[in-house]
């Protein structure tokens, strides 16, 4: 969780600086040449997004897409970058596990981009939830006879400090990154002046379950101006819809939550799936929600995590541009080019 409160405010202010005006890479990142960065944002936490904008749509779609890096991109790089510091070795000598419900998380780990430390990759190792009960059931795992420890805290090993601050909008529980809950609050904050209310929010569907939306109004219902227009759309069919509106120009949302997977990243194609009859996605989103809130306590983000963030600079600067944030890459096929040979990944 301390990978995903970085990115969750990347995310925010890079989107709060297009929203704002201060548009241009000037604004993100003043040590780097400006260019328009349009919106709606779109956010990147998914891989299998990512690819398929880069591979399908290339410079047509690009430009709208978060720069900010993944929650397991953004802690590879604070890992390799914090530990090596505190243990007093080099960046080769620590070994970034990740176990994720998600496959095409292994093609995040092996982009050239995500290489804080030079040659080491900011991932080493990424296994599917699946790939890891298994490799549990090859060793007999016992989990009733081992012992009970505390998880290691990547704040504490950096030096910091847990305490919460009650001054930003809530980390939000979520099963796909929380991105559009939490920039729709803070935003709601930084507009209105006040948090918005506690609870889920009210999304509204728009053509499925997958794709909903939610407007935020200067007055507190729904007969004021409209201020911000979110949006959330899972599965292809729901992605291909929101670039049809940018490509014909009738886009009127102001950011976009993307995810491949139908239900978000809880459905992804390495989660395990249990042989019980009748068992839904929904029971399975209650357990895994729940577990959550092991981690996040209160909802509050915690001030170690901004104290990380100062460390770099804050998220303006050249140490958080290459440590926070990537860059994506037009692999789409021209009209009249050869078909480029398909690069085969052995996992």
């Amino acid at each position: 969780d301390v990978g995903r409160e970085v990115a969750l405010r990347a995310t925010l202010e890079e989107f709060w600086d297009r929203h704002t005006g201060a548009s241009g890479r000037e604004a993100e990142f003043p040590d780097t040449p400006s260019s328009p960065l349009p919106l709606p944002l779109l956010t990147s936490e998914c891989p299998g997004w990512v690819l398929y904008a880069e591979k399908t749509h290339g410079n047509v779609v690009l430009p709208y897409m978060s720069r900010a890096r993944s929650a397991i991109a953004a802690l590879g790089a604070l890992t390799k970058k914090c530990l090596p510091e505190k243990l007093g070795c080099g960046a080769a000598n620590v070994y970034h596990c990740f176990v994720s419900p998600c496959y095409d998380k292994k093609l995040e780990a092996s982009r050239e981009d995500l290489k804080t430390a030079g040659e080491f990759a900011d991932l080493d190792c990424v296994l599917a939830t699946t790939e890891f009960q298994k490799l549990l059931s090859e060793l007999a795992f016992d989990p009733s006879s081992a012992p009970s420890l505390p998880c290691d805290n990547l704040l504490r090993l950096c030096g910091e400090e847990e305490g919460r601050s009650h001054e930003a909008a809530p980390v939000p529980l979520g099963t796909s990154g929380g991105y559009l809950e939490y920039v729709f609050r803070e935003c709601a904050l930084r507009l209105k002046g006040r948090a918005y209310p506690a609870g889920k929010l009210p999304l509204k569907i728009v053509r499925n379950q997958d794709f909903q939306e939610m407007t935020l109004y200067d007055d507190d219902d729904e007969g004021g101006k409209p201020l911000l227009q979110f949006a959330l759309a899972y599965g292809f069919r729901n992605i291909q819809n929101i670039i049809r509106r940018i490509k014909q120009k009738k886009m009127t949302y102001h950011f976009v939550e993307v995810m491949a997977c139908p239900s978000g990243c809880l459905n992804g194609g390495g989660q395990m799936k249990e042989d019980r009859p009748g068992e839904r996605i929904l029971d399975r989103k209650a357990i895994l929600e729940g577990l959550e809130r092991l981690h996040v306590h209160n909802g509050q983000p915690r001030e170690g995590v901004a104290r990380v963030v100062d460390s770099l600079g804050g998220l303006k600067s050249e140490e958080a541009r290459k440590t926070l944030f990537t860059e994506f890459h037009d692999r789409s096929q021209k009209k009249g080019e050869e078909q480029p040979t398909a690069m085969v990944i052995d996992f």
